[in-house]
């Protein structure tokens, strides 16, 4: 089965989320198209996964994709976020149709109420013009393609956290519970850009940056970033991969702040190698298990100093933070996606 993989963006969770569906269905022949965009080039694929990277705009994009299906005798089309969705009008092929959102449009709050109902509109459209399987990275996530489309088939393929052997991290109990008391470093990993609200990470810094070590790792815009580096953070810039798990693993405690959210994979990658984590509570976040502790930089920063202060407290973020780890299964991920590809392919398995 020959997979083309669509993202109008390849940089952060999305290229990992594409490194990880093509891990768990390694029998199947992956290939990728993408908008070439500038600082999101940190992804590292294997040779065997075949990238097109296209210069120029969102229609640019669309208009190869449409070239690339045609002519590539492709079995599934695997959309990945909104913009790349529009892919779903796309005529003249038999390709069966996967859309993963990775958080719809609508749930953002940096535009105003009438764009919100826009995108829910052209979402609702768009999951009624053809057959199409919805995969869900979260409870939350498929709870919101019922509400758009009661004949959508949405099924839930949790994010995955992959190690650079191609394998996947479990944190023991035992390195969970020596994390960082002795330590004292924050980390948030993500594009500085209005989703990952980095001026909330940016507010919680400059109350805490006296006792503790802050770091953001990625890049963004520039204003936001300045905010960060005037509140005391270190900021990475991109890095690859590898180096990022590295910023990760020698941190105390993963602090997630963002204002909308799917299922971030930087979460999960922390989660798996043994550190905590506490988010802004935000609906995804709660469906997924996470540890949450409030919307501003008051509670979070009071949630940061208490989880170094109290055992009692960081014991208990420890050990849900663990019970999220334990449900993040393989195997379950694997035969979700294939049941993905199955349905939208009008196969049964």
């Amino acid at each position: 089965m020959k997979v083309l993989h669509v993202t109008e963006a390849l940089g952060g969770g999305v290229s990992t989320a594409i490194l990880n569906y093509q891990a768990l269905t390694p029998e199947m022949h992956h290939c990728v198209i993408a908008r070439e965009r500038v600082g999101q080039s940190t992804y590292n694929f294997p040779s065997e996964l075949s990238v097109t990277l296209v210069p120029g705009s969102l229609a640019a994009l669309l208009l190869s994709a449409i070239h690339m299906v045609r002519r590539g005798d492709f079995d599934i089309l695997h959309l990945h976020s909104s913009l790349a969705g529009l892919a779903r009008i796309i005529p003249g092929h038999r390709a069966g149709i996967v859309y993963t959102p990775h958080c719809y449009a609508f749930e953002r709050t940096d535009v105003s109420p009438l764009a919100r109902v826009l995108y829910k509109s052209v979402e609702r459209g768009l999951l009624s013009i053809r057959r199409q399987c919805v995969v869900a990275v979260s409870g939350r996530e498929a709870e919101l393609t019922t509400e758009l489309s009661n004949s959508s088939t949405s099924i839930v393929v949790g994010n995955v956290s992959p190690t650079d052997h191609g394998g996947y991290l479990r944190a023991s109990s035992h390195g969970a519970t020596e994390t960082s008391a002795e330590r004292s470093r924050v980390v948030m990993v993500g594009r500085i850009f209005p989703q990952k609200d980095p001026q909330l990470f940016a507010d919680i810094a400059s109350r805490l940056s006296s006792r503790f070590e802050f770091v953001w790792v990625g890049d963004g815009e520039a204003v936001l970033k300045e905010s960060l580096v005037e509140s005391g953070v270190r900021v990475t810039g991109w890095i690859p991969a590898e180096q990022v798990l590295d910023e990760v693993r020698a941190s105390s405690l993963y602090l997630h702040t963002a204002a909308w959210e799917g299922a971030p994979i930087s979460a999960a990658e922390a989660a798996a190698v043994g550190v905590s984590v506490i988010s802004r509570d935000i609906k995804s976040m709660v469906s997924l298990g996470y540890p949450v502790a409030g919307n501003t930089a008051e509670s979070l920063s009071t949630a940061v100093t208490h989880y170094f202060d109290c055992l009692d407290y960081r014991t208990a973020v420890q050990a849900k933070t663990q019970s999220f780890n334990r449900t993040v299964d393989v195997v379950s991920a694997r035969t979700a996606l294939n049941d993905a590809y199955a349905l939208a392919r009008g196969v049964s398995r």
